[in-house]
Formats: C-alpha cells, structure tokens, sequence
C-alpha cells in the first residue's frame, strides 16, 4: 500500500482499488479495480494502428485562469459556473447567454463553444485540461509541476455527470465530430491532481507509462471514463521525451480504434536536441502536436537541429501527423497578411493546424478551406471588412483580383479560399469570378 495526503492506492494481488477521502474540497473518488489489463513491451511497435487524421483542430481551453484559494487548479472562470441562472461568470461580459434550465451554466458556455468550432468547420475539438492542473506553489526542480494526468476523477461530481449526460449527448448527436481530450502524460493518481503513483521506471528511462500491470490499470482508470462518453481521441502533453509508454498504451487492445497523441515531436537524440534528427521511426506510430513556437525555440526558424528540418521538408501526409498550434500572437504575426502567410507555410510543409483563437482561425480557414462560409463570422471582429481580401492585408483592391485570376488560369482542384475560391468547390472559375465581382459591387459583403 502506498499513500499520499488523503488519497490511498491499495494494490492487492494484482488487483489496483482506489479510494479517496472528501477533503479540501476533493470529490469522492471511485475508480473501477482492474485485472488483465493489456500491457505491451516497448517495442517493436507495428505502423498499422495509426492513421494520421490530416482535419484542423479546434481547441477550448478549460484552464488558464488564475491560481488562488478558491481556483487552486487554475480552470477558468467560465467553467467554474456550476449555477443554473445563464449568467455566464465570464469576464467583462456578464450579461445573460441562455435562458435558465436544468444545465449548469458552465456546460451551456462549453457547448456554446463546441457548436462554434462545428460552425466554423471543425469536425476536431479538443478539450484542453478539463480538471486543470495545480503549478503553485512551485515545486522542484523547475518552479513547476508537469500536467496531470488525472482529468476525470478530480472533477467535481457535477462535471462528471453532466459530461456523462449533457456532453455524451452532445457527441451522440454530433457523429462527424471528434471530441478529444488533452491531459499530462506521467502516471498520477486518478483521485489527485499532483501526486504521483508509486511505478517502476522502464523503457530505456522512459516514464512509467502503462508498462507494468498497476500502471496500466492507473492509466486506464484516468483514461476510460473519457471514452465512455463518447470521447476518441486523447492527447498526452510532454510525452515526445519517452515515447515508448505512449506508443504502448496505443497498441494495447482496451484503446482500440482510439486516437492516441502526443505533444512535441519524438528525435533521436531528446537529451541534446542540437544534435538530434527526427525520429520518424515514433513519428510515424502515433500523431504528435507542439506549440509553433516550441518548433522556433528548438531550432525551427533556423533549420540548426531536428526541428529545423522541419521547416524545410515537406512532412509525408500519408504516414505523418503533426500539429502546429497557434496559441498566440507570439505563434503568428501582428500583421494579418504575414499571419496568413505563415499558416499556408506551414500547411505546405504538411503541418495539421490547432486554433486557439480568432486571429488564427481567420487564417487557418482562408488557408485549409475553400468558400467563405467558415470565415464570415469573424471579419468584423478582426478588422477585415471582406471576405475577398484573399491576401488578408485589409484591403480589396487589383492585388485580391490577381490572386483569383492567377490561381483560375493555372487551374487544379483542392483550392481555397486565400487562392480565390468562393463557391465551396475546391476549384477557381468563372463562378468564383462572378462571385467576386458580385461582391465588389455590393461593397464586399
């Protein structure tokens, strides 16, 4: 028996229980005891059960707030409204957003924000860190604690049951919707958000991650809940360091037809990245994501290292999945044009792209779709007055026109919209040209 705090593991026999204690606001804890639990050795591992899903992704991030007494896990204000009165607690905007029924408000805003990425073209929705996470105080050896990996559990009994009700419906009635979750990777105690569970080290120094019987069960008991809602596909943040454990739970038969990621891309040499190359071996085995400005840190803008390579090597689609997330200004550029740019960059070289705010989205749309229907709803808001600014500078004028006739006389399917394509169809025609010049003369609506 191991214990921490108010929560103990109890390991009988191969047999993990897990009780917890209501305390400090914690909610009871009643992860289910496992046996046979499949547990695979770290390798080789076979390239037949990933197939890389190419869709953007929409994220909504649940966490970022303040830490202090009352929001010691960091979740923001919007999803600790657990009242019914519609008046979302959000920032700066408190007016009433829904008429008063029997959801918590904090679903009615996460559902607000889901039907929005389903409305601009997602079908790929993350939900970032849905129990938060506890970084303070700070704790060694780097002033933070890693995510963790105990997203379900932690919540408190309301969230758990309307995830269950209101949300496992929502993905019922949502069939060409991928609904994700993105958690910490190390194995933590389902029933708390910082304490880490007694396991082996194995893999090379890799984490112990669902390599052992106990971890495995640890694994599934943070992991499964999710899935039982409806929830198919799981990203586990800082897991590129030691991707064996992850590339383990993937091919383990309780996660079948299970989208299972990783943050960073895996190199050969992660203790010294300098010296490192991509190691499409992993690459190619599971999807993997990472902020764009990670990529630049590590050596992306200057192609010096691994990283850097990818800044010039088209990735292979077929076999590859690789986010960029766009987290920030900082991942793009104040000026729109250039942000744009920077995104069609990017999709050249075969990254899949996570949006986390407007700016982004308005770029990723122009660059990954064709029409004008998954833009339209943000132009005001950006300062971009018309659909047609194809080269995003905010203006329309003879450049904008260029762009559509360049891209109708060289023709080819699969356009988008920063090439001129309006009507949907993924190719540049007279229609598109009509459809344009209609638009001049109503003043670019």
């Amino acid at each position: 028996m191991t214990s921490s705090g108010n929560a103990r593991v109890w390991i009988t026999a191969g047999l993990l229980t897990l009780t917890a204690c209501v305390a400090w606001g914690r909610p009871p804890c009643e992860p289910v005891g496992c046996t046979g639990i499949d547990v695979l050795p770290c390798g080789p591992f076979s390239i037949g059960n990933f197939t890389p899903n190419r869709d953007p992704v929409w994220v909504i991030n649940l966490y970022g707030a303040r830490y202090d007494k009352e929001t010691p896990s960091g979740i923001r204000p919007e999803w600790r409204d657990s009242d019914f009165d519609g008046e979302v607690a959000e920032v700066n905007d408190p007016d009433p957003k829904w008429a008063e029924d029997e959801i918590p408000d904090a679903f009615n805003w996460l559902m607000r924000e889901m039907d929005t990425g389903i409305s601009r073209g997602y079908r790929r929705i993350v939900l970032f860190l849905p129990a938060g996470t506890l970084i303070e105080p700070p704790g060694p050896p780097d002033g933070e604690r890693p995510m963790s990996a105990s997203q379900w559990w932690t919540m408190p009994q309301w969230k758990r049951d309307a995830f269950e009700s209101v949300i496992a419906e929502w993905i019922d009635n949502h069939p060409d919707a991928n609904v994700s979750v993105y958690a910490g990777y190390q194995v933590y105690d389902p029933c708390d958000l910082e304490t880490l569970s007694a396991a082996d080290v194995v893999c090379d120094d890799g984490l112990p991650f669902g390599t052992d019987e106990i971890d495995a069960c640890i694994v599934y008991n943070n992991v499964k809940p999710w899935l039982d809602i409806g929830i198919r596909e799981y990203w586990f943040d800082a897991s590129a360091l030691h991707p064996e454990g992850l590339l383990s739970i993937t091919h383990a038969d309780e996660y079948d037809n299970v989208h299972m990621g990783g943050e960073a891309v895996p190199v050969t040499n992660p203790c010294n990245p300098a010296n490192a190359t991509i190691d499409f071996y992993l690459a190619e085995r599971a999807p993997w994501m990472a902020a764009r400005r990670y990529y630049f840190i590590t050596g992306f803008a200057n192609g010096l290292n691994a990283y850097g390579a990818l800044a010039t090597s088209p990735l292979n689609p077929t076999t590859t999945e690789i986010g960029m997330s766009y987290i920030s200004d900082d991942d793009l550029s104040a000026s729109l044009s250039a942000s744009l740019s920077i995104v069609v960059s990017d999709r050249v070289k075969g990254f899949v792209p996570w949006v986390w705010y407007p700016k982004a989205h308005e770029a990723v749309a122009r660059a990954y779709w064709p029409g004008d229907w998954a833009v339209a709803t943000d132009v005001d808001d950006l300062g971009v007055e018309c659909v047609i600014d194809f080269n995003y500078d905010g203006t329309v004028n003879s450049g904008d026109l260029a762009i559509l006739l360049g891209t109708m006389g060289a023709g080819g399917s699969g356009r988008k919209l920063h090439e001129g394509e309006l009507t949907g169809d993924g190719i540049v025609n007279s229609s598109d040209l009509a459809d344009y010049l209609g638009r001049v003369s109503n003043g670019c609506p």
